[in-house]
């Protein structure tokens, strides 16, 4: 039975229009599978491409070849789809998926589920007591409804046109519930997830222009990430192509909404670093405060009457820090940051949780499984734990798991968290606050920032995650409209590509935030400095050498810039232009005449440059501004030796070379001692360079380097390099003394 690799090859195959390749690799495994319906569709294919290609090299002029060999192609993913899903099921090595699709009642059909659905929204809607015990057996049937319905979505082949339009239907039916089909396209996100269905994906692009808001915000969400899984793929769809457009063209808020969920998606691969700064940096700074305690729902200040005494408080400078930690913690939530990620991992072991559906449920406090939740806790904290759930950064898997770790509370503790829960509703300010807090209405955003968490912990929590491909492990660098073909509209938009950008630089994806500066078309944009600054700075951090052509523009653009002139200084020396690096230098030091840093990257320039002359000058400046530092007498040392200046280099390595110079101090002391014809004393110097190598590394082959290294400097002073390996002996024999 074919391997999910070997359905690889038949798509890759496909992709790179080896269609008879791919044909004879899908015959042999669906003969495998004994399936006649696909054998038949597999044979009539293969008779269609034969004949096309018979006109083709009888010279028969065809205008519908093109629309034909496109539809041909189609066919061949969807038939390897087909194939690669059955022999998945025919296998039933019990994976989760098979288990699913195995548990699901004989004929269930989307019209039943649809028909269920509708039965019970209509009853709901005439409700007169939510108590009774038939509600509470309805909301039952309800779920198990809502569950069936996901499970046979997600396991379910590719749709036909009538299952998409049953789709379609209970997204505009007035008696189904926004969550309901919120659970309706996630359920065929997921599917698109484990096979590409044409069909589902075109539901989704409904659902996104018809669908509530939080159905619309998963929908587009799924769009996304299924266009950069299948981006190879898509290609050979140019309706979904049209459809991107049109949505793009008359859709005013797409744009907006697919950045945020591009940037939300980008957020989420920093989600591990992010809980390591909260375990490792974070927390442990709020807790060293003792202004704080850690409870099961997050951290408790510490009632100051307590702890007051009276010592000065400017006696601590530990607060600084913590408002440092308190203030990164808020940015890093404002930013949306999944900073709750490891917090609640701890909590998805809770049988509710056994269901995938379950991880893409909107939250619901009256959803049967938290049973009577309401009528179970304190009517005086009811606000309050209502309030945290609508206005906390809470994925609604995270709501789920926070009200089952309440009632799991019981006796002593759950007492004691009341009272400092209602005691917490008494504050009149807080109490403002969780009231507006309960009312607030979600936006776009919040709802595909959920959803996004959602998702994560799903791929990344779920008791079988190992048996689904991570969607968030399969983008490699950035998350940007570049990553995908059909998401070029997003580039359309200036002012949206370049906050992008700049959101990509913040976050250091320096490579992928330089392409999306490039495509804002410097050329057309060229009074535009800023532009080049940034584009130069991500070329740099990404070591690319453009970096320096790019700051050049922006120089001449804005010739004024400290900044600009100074990373173009940088920029020159890390891509070896040092005479132009030292020009930048000499340009900063017209206005800060006695920097030491501008005076000392000038020196090191100039010496890269072999320009010892000029050097030299430079670096008497920064020795009488700073008398303590001996890299400047080093480098005075090195260039006089190389400008055969050789009594002042010997006197002034001398000066260096007392108690604690280094190995290379000494070698370079040899170095002019040798070039003055001081056999003697080079080899005395060496030799104490040589020990100091031993001492210091436990054998002399680093020393050994640096003088054949320095061959060639020597050359210039008639040292031959038997001479020099002569030399090198007599310090070994030296050394043994």
């Amino acid at each position: 039975m074919g391997s999910r690799n070997n359905f690889s090859m038949i798509e890759k195959c496909i992709n790179e229009h080896k269609i008879y390749d791919a044909y004879d690799m899908l015959d042999k495994e669906i003969a495998l599978l004994g399936n006649w319906d696909l054998e038949q569709e597999l044979e009539n294919a293969k008779n269609t491409y034969r004949y096309m290609l018979e006109y083709m090299i009888n010279g028969t002029v065809d205008p519908q070849s093109k629309s034909l060999y496109l539809k041909l192609v189609q066919q061949a993913f969807s038939m390897c789809d087909s194939a690669s899903r059955g022999s998945r099921i025919k296998k039933n090595t019990g994976d989760k998926y098979c288990a699913t699709l195995n548990s699901l009642p004989d004929g269930t059909n989307l019209q039943n589920i649809f028909t269920a659905l509708e039965t019970y929204g209509e009853a709901s809607k005439r409700n007169v007591n939510p108590d009774s015990q038939k509600v509470k057996e309805r909301k039952d049937d309800h779920e198990r409804t809502l569950l069936q319905m996901f499970n046979h979505i997600w396991t379910s082949p590719q749709w036909s046109n009538s299952d998409k339009e049953c789709a379609n239907a209970m997204l505009m039916s007035e008696n189904i519930d926004d969550n309901d089909n919120a659970i309706l396209v996630s359920a065929a996100t997921l599917s698109l997830f484990e096979y590409f269905d044409i069909r589902k994906l075109e539901f989704l692009f409904d659902a996104y222009e018809a669908g509530c808001t939080i159905a619309s915000q998963r929908a587009l969400v799924g769009i996304i990430m299924i266009i950069i899984r299948y981006d190879g793929r898509l290609k050979n769809y140019p309706e979904i192509s049209a459809r991107m457009a049109l949505i793009s063209d008359d859709n005013k808020s797409f744009k907006e909404n697919a950045y945020t969920i591009l940037t939300q998606l980008q957020l989420s691969k920093d989600t591990d670093k992010v809980n390591a700064k909260m375990r490792n940096e974070i927390i442990p700074e709020i807790m060293k405060s003792g202004k704080f305690r850690q409870t099961g729902f997050g951290f408790e200040e510490i009632d100051e009457a307590l702890t007051k005494n009276d010592e000065n408080p400017d006696w601590s400078k530990s607060g600084s820090k913590l408002n440092e930690k308190l203030a990164e913690m808020t940015e890093l939530q404002m930013e949306g940051a999944d900073v709750y990620m490891g917090t609640f991992s701890q909590l998805k072991s809770y049988p509710f949780f056994n269901d995938i559906a379950h991880w893409f449920y909107p939250f619901d406090i009256k959803h049967p499984a938290l049973g009577d939740f309401e009528k179970n806790h304190s009517s005086k904290i009811m606000p309050m734990i209502k309030a945290i759930l609508n206005a906390g950064p809470f994925s609604n898997s995270d709501k789920y798991s926070f009200c089952f770790m309440l009632s799991s509370i019981g006796g002593i503790e759950q007492s004691m968290m009341t009272n400092k829960m209602a005691e917490g509703m008494l504050d009149e300010e807080a109490g403002s606050i969780f009231k507006n807090a309960e009312t607030m209405q979600p936006k776009a955003k919040d709802f595909s920032r959920q959803y996004i968490y959602d998702l994560y912990r799903f791929f990344n929590l779920y008791l079988y995650r190992t048996q689904f491909s991570n969607p968030f492990n399969d983008v490699d660098g950035a998350y940007t409209p570049l990553k995908a073909t059909l998401l070029g509209s997003l580039m359309e938009d200036r002012r949206q590509v370049m906050e992008y950008a700049e959101f990509l630089m913040k976050k250091k994806y320096y490579t992928e935030a330089s392409k999306l500066f490039e495509s804002l078309s410097p050329a057309l944009v060229e009074d535009d400095a800023e532009l080049w600054q940034k584009l130069a700075f991500c070329y740099q951090k990404s070591n690319n050498p453009q970096a320096l052509e790019a700051y050049i523009n922006a120089d001449s653009l804005k010739p004024d810039s400290t900044w600009t002139i100074s990373h173009e200084a940088h920029a020159a020396r890390m891509f070896g232009n040092f005479k132009l690096a030292a020009e930048c230098y000499n340009r900063l030091l017209e206005n800060d005449s006695d920097n030491i840093k501008y005076l000392k990257r000038k020196s090191e320039c100039l010496i890269a440059d072999e320009n010892y002359e000029e050097a030299l000058p430079v670096l008497y400046k920064i020795n009488y501004l700073d008398e303590s530092s001996t890299v400047a007498k080093r480098m005075i040392a090195w260039c006089l030796l190389m400008t055969n200046k050789l009594d002042k280099a010997i006197s002034t390595y001398e000066d260096i070379c007392t108690e604690g110079a280094s190995a290379n101090d000494w070698m370079n002391l040899g170095h002019c001692l040798l070039a003055s014809g001081k056999m003697k004393e080079a080899v005395n110097a060496y030799t104490s360079g040589m020990k100091a190598t031993i001492n210091d590394k436990g054998n002399a082959e680093e020393f050994d380097k640096g003088m054949e290294a320095d061959a060639e400097i020597l050359s210039r002073f008639n040292i031959g390099k038997e001479e020099l390996r002569m030399i090198l002996d007599a310090i070994r024999f030296s050394c043994e003394n």
